[in-house]
């Protein structure tokens, strides 16, 4: 099996890097980590990932949902990480696979499932 290219966009750098170890760790690579939408979107122009990590309670909301739909569109699975908001419509049908998560656990789930 090969490796799998994982983008992870969050702008806490402790919860970025638990993230990234606990990706790495089951055999994700390369981890990429992003602290801006900015940066994301620059990641995502060299090369598109096969899975992503977004944080959309960033107060670059709306660049964040831009880059998940952009990776949905390309039926790349997205977990999207926020604390009290409610998946956008136009992403709950998505091809890759949204999900709306608010805690550790459904972000192994996820990981194990659909990522790594």
């Amino acid at each position: 099996m090969s490796s799998l290219r994982v983008l992870i966009l969050e702008n806490q750098s402790v919860v970025a890097l638990d993230l990234a170890s606990i990706l790495e760790a089951r055999g994700c690579d390369p981890v990429i980590v992003c602290e801006t939408a900015e940066l994301a979107e620059r990641s995502i122009d060299i090369a598109v990932p096969d899975a992503g990590v977004l944080d959309i309670g960033l107060a670059e909301r709306d660049a964040s949902l831009a880059i998940a739909t952009r990776l949905a569109g390309n039926a790349c699975p997205v977990l999207l990480l926020a604390d009290d908001m409610a998946l956008p419509e136009h992403l709950s049908g998505a091809q890759g696979g949204v999900i709306l998560s608010r805690n550790l656990s459904a972000i192994l789930a996820f990981s194990a499932r659909s990522i790594c």
